[in-house]
C-alpha cells in the first residue's frame, strides 16, 4: 500500500513531487496546459492527467516512449519520481476507455511488485510497483516457461515475480489449486471469506455489533507457502477433520454430510457469536434531564442481587436467561427504577462490560455490554472444504454407529458422499487428503 512517508520515514511533499513529475514530462515532450487549460487536442495528441487534473497533452506518436521513460525512472533509486507512481496509459481503441496518460501519486493506493523485463538490469533491480488501474492495460506474462498464447504484436513488457503472483492472497491458500476446475477455485475464494474462523487477536478489547468466532481453529496439515508468508496461522480459518468418503445411511445424499456427534461434543467446530449492546443514558430525554439517570441497583429488589451488581450492571461471566434483567437504571427526577431485560429465545453469557464517563460528576452515562452466544454445529449448518466443496449438516450420528477402520479402529469426524467428486472435478481435494494422510 502506498504510504504518506518515504523510505527514510519523512512525510512526502506531494506538491513538490507533482512539480518534479511535471518537469520530467515537459522534458520528454509534453505540451503544458497550466495555468490555462487547452481545448481538446486533435487525435494526434493524448491528454495527461496527474491525480485527476489535466496538466497537458503528449503527441500520440511519442507517448509510448514517455511511458517507458517514466517506468525507467520509477525503478531508478536516484530518481525524483516516486517508486509507487501509477502510470496508467490507456491506448486509443474503438469503444474502449477514454485514451490518455493517467498518473496517480496520492496514497493510500494498493500496489504490487512485478518484474520489468524491458529494463536490462539485475534481477533484484528491475522490480516495479504497479497499481490496479494500470495493470489492466499492461502486458504481464507468467514465468512458467510459456508465452500464455500471446501474439508477437503484443510482446510482454513485465513478468510476475512468481507464477502465483497473479492470484490473490485468498486464492493462494488453496493447495494444488491447479488441479481444480477453475470455478471451484473461485467458489473457494468466497467460502474462505464467509468462514467463522479466528478474525481478530484483540477480541477482549473489542465491542463489535456482531462478531463470529471459532473457538479452536487449527492450522491446516497441507498448506501453501502463503500461510507462512502472510502469517495466516495467526488467523486460522477452519479445522482439520478425519473425513470418510462413503455412501452411508442415506443422510449424505446430494450435498448433505454427516457429523460425528461425539466429535461435536468434544468441541469440533464449536464457536461463539459476540453481540454488543450499548446503553447511553444521555440519549434519554432532553438536555435538561441529562445526568439525572444513573446505573444503580435497587437495594430493596432482592431478586436483582443475583444477576446485577451494585453498580447497576451485570456480573461478567453471568448467564442471562430470556426475560431476565441485566441492567438497572435509577432516575433522580422521578425517583424511579427501570431495568433492561434480555430479549430473544436463548440464554447468553455476559462476556465484557465497559463504561464511559461523559459528564463532570464522574458518573457513567454509557455502558457497552458484550454478550456471548455459544454455538455447536447443528443440522442445517453449512460447511466447506478449501476447494469450494460446500455441504450442509444433515445428521449428528452417534459415534458407536459410525464406520471404522479395520486396522486402527479410527472413526471419522464427518462423512461426505463420493458423488461430490466426479461432476465437480476437485482433484486437488483428493490430493490434499492423500498428502494429509501421509503426514
Amino acid at each position: 500500500v502506498a504510504s504518506y512517508y518515504d523510505s527514510r520515514g519523512n512525510i512526502r511533499d506531494f506538491s513538490k513531487m507533482r512539480t518534479s513529475i511535471l518537469r520530467v514530462l515537459i522534458g520528454v515532450g509534453m505540451i503544458p496546459s497550466l495555468p490555462k487549460l487547452v481545448k481538446s487536442g486533435p487525435p494526434a495528441v493524448l491528454s495527461v492527467l496527474l491525480d485527476g487534473r489535466v496538466v497537458g497533452v503528449i503527441p500520440s506518436s511519442e507517448i509510448e516512449k514517455v511511458v517507458a521513460h517514466l517506468r525507467r525512472l520509477k525503478v531508478s533509486a536516484a530518481s525524483v519520481i516516486p517508486d509507487d507512481l501509477e502510470v496508467g496509459y490507456v491506448p486509443l481503441s474503438l469503444g474502449g476507455a477514454y485514451p490518455g496518460l493517467y498518473l496517480f501519486t496520492s496514497p493510500p493506493k494498493f500496489v504490487r511488485p512485478v518484474r520489468n523485463i524491458s529494463l536490462p538490469s539485475e534481477e533484484s533491480q528491475n522490480i516495479e510497483l504497479i497499481g490496479p488501474f494500470e495493470q489492466v492495460f499492461m502486458e504481464i506474462r507468467c514465468p512458467d516457461g510459456g508465452d500464455g498464447g500471446r501474439r508477437n504484436a503484443f510482446p510482454a513488457t513485465h513478468e510476475e515475480i512468481h507464477p502465483t503472483g497473479m492470484l490473490s492472497v485468498v486464492a493462494n491458500l488453496t493447495p494444488y489449486s491447479d488441479h481444480n476446475q477453475s470455478p471451484r477455485n473461485m467458489y473457494q475464494c468466497q467460502m474462505a471469506k464467509q468462514t467463522m474462523g479466528f478474525s481478530v487477536q484483540a477480541l477482549k478489547f473489542r465491542a463489535d455489533q456482531k462478531l463470529y468466532h471459532l473457538q479452536t481453529p487449527q492450522t491446516p496439515i497441507v498448506r501453501t507457502n502463503t500461510y507462512t508468508k502472510y502469517g495466516i496461522d495467526e488467523y486460522p480459518t477452519g479445522t482439520n477433520a478425519i473425513v470418510a468418503v462413503l455412501a452411508y445411511t442415506g443422510y449424505d445424499m446430494e450435498d448433505a454430510m454427516i457429523l460425528n456427534k461425539s466429535s461435536v461434543d468434544r468441541g469440533m467446530c464449536h464457536g461463539q457469536i459476540y453481540q454488543t449492546e450499548t446503553i447511553d443514558l444521555s440519549d434519554d430525554g432532553n438536555k435538561v434531564d441529562r445526568g439525572q439517570k444513573l446505573f444503580r441497583r435497587n437495594k430493596d429488589a432482592k431478586s436483582l442481587h443475583s444477576v446485577i451488581d451494585s453498580d447497576g450492571l451485570p456480573y461478567v461471566g453471568q448467564m442471562i436467561h430470556p426475560g431476565e434483567p441485566y441492567c438497572s437504571i435509577y432516575d433522580k427526577t422521578t425517583n424511579s427504577w427501570r431495568t433492561n431485560s434480555r430479549k430473544g429465545s436463548e440464554s447468553v453469557f455476559v462476556d465484557y462490560v465497559a463504561v464511559d464517563m461523559k459528564n463532570s460528576k464522574n458518573l457513567p452515562q454509557k455502558a457497552n455490554i458484550r454478550f456471548r452466544h455459544t454455538r455447536n454445529p447443528i443440522i442445517g449448518d453449512k460447511f466447506s472444504s478449501r476447494h469450494g466443496q460446500k455441504g450442509v449438516c444433515s445428521q449428528l450420528w452417534p459415534d458407536i454407529d459410525m464406520p471404522f477402520s479395520g486396522v486402527t479402529g479410527m472413526r471419522p469426524d464427518l462423512i461426505i458422499n463420493p458423488h461430490a467428486f466426479p461432476s465437480r472435478m476437485t482433484i486437488a481435494m483428493l490430493l490434499e487428503s492423500v498428502a494429509a494422510k501421509e503426514e
